[in-house]
């Protein structure tokens, strides 16, 4: 018959259940893996606008740049708006966050202004330059302000890390354990396979002949 778990520890002392250690640790690592992805995004961002910044008479490949910012803007705010955000409404970090989605408004506002603007326009360098300083200063407020109290809250960013990990290239990370699962059962089907040959090849075997040999000796 099995052993019972125990409940206390050896002085005595109530032991704290593993399951809700595994909650809080599993909580901790949502929060460092989607601050990890989300900074991933601003630094495709910022780079992006470093890159349209240095273009001086291509404007065909300026408008390129443009709008692989604008698409990439618009789906990090939405993700951000739909899930990071209202995660920490009940955190210290709820007044950063309502300054933050006006933030998002105006950065909208530009993208919309920019998506209706022609390359050749000569307020279309100006307002992606306005976008960028904007955005880069509201990047430097989130990862200095609200990133720390994300990672020290108690919300739930499984949601999130869900959210960003079923976009195009990002869900890797999701993958990676099935597929080492998957290796894992293809090297014990082999291991297995192994270890058959093996066992037939030291079974020891019947030898040949012996009814004639012993016909033979009669």
């Amino acid at each position: 018959m099995p052993r019972a778990q125990r409940t206390k520890t050896e002085d005595g002392t109530p032991r704290r259940p593993s399951g809700a250690r595994s909650t809080r640790q599993g909580r901790g690592d949502y929060a460092s893996r989607v601050i990890e992805m989300l900074t991933s995004d601003h630094e495709n961002v910022k780079k992006l606008f470093r890159q349209g910044e240095r273009i001086e008479d291509d404007t065909k490949q300026l408008q390129a740049i443009v709008d692989e910012v604008c698409d990439a803007l618009t789906e990090h705010a939405e993700i951000e708006e739909e899930f990071f955000y209202p995660a920490l409404r009940e955190t210290d970090a709820r007044e950063l966050v309502a300054e933050a989605e006006v933030k998002h408004n105006s950065a909208k506002q530009l993208i919309a202004d920019l998506q209706g603007m022609d390359a050749d326009d000569e307020r279309y360098r100006a307002t992606f330059k306005v976008l960028g300083a904007y955005v880069k200063h509201h990047v430097r407020e989130e990862e200095g302000e609200i990133f720390p109290r994300a990672r020290a809250s108690k919300a739930d960013f499984e949601p999130l890390f869900e959210a960003l990990s079923a976009r195009s290239g990002d869900g890797a990370d999701t993958s990676e354990g099935e597929d080492d699962a998957e290796g894992e059962d293809r090297a014990q089907s082999e291991d297995d396979g192994s270890a058959g040959e093996r066992a037939e090849t030291s079974t020891p075997r019947r030898p040949r002949r012996v009814a004639r040999s012993t016909r033979s000796g009669r």
